[in-house]
């Protein structure tokens, strides 16, 4: 798997027939995918904001694509 130097694939935890991601998506590893999304330095571990939702679906697109995993948006019932 190759992202950026200080992105990495989310930790996830079983919640059933699924896993979810345990931490928020990080604005490091929200930038491995777009390297427009700029935040201020120390900064890379804080959760990555004002994200719409049409990126955050390419998001999960692209690290599915990156990993060989399948990420998607979880819906209001999970």
């Amino acid at each position: 798997l190759k992202l950026s130097k200080n992105a990495k694939v989310p930790e996830v935890v079983e919640r059933g027939k699924i896993h979810i991601g345990r931490f928020e998506v990080t604005r490091a590893q929200f930038r491995a995918f777009d390297p427009s999304y700029s935040f201020p330095a120390g900064t890379e571990n804080y959760p990555a904001a004002g994200i719409t939702l049409e990126k955050a679906k390419a998001y999960c697109e692209w690290l599915s694509a990156q990993t060989g995993q399948k990420f998607r948006l979880g819906t209001e019932e999970e």
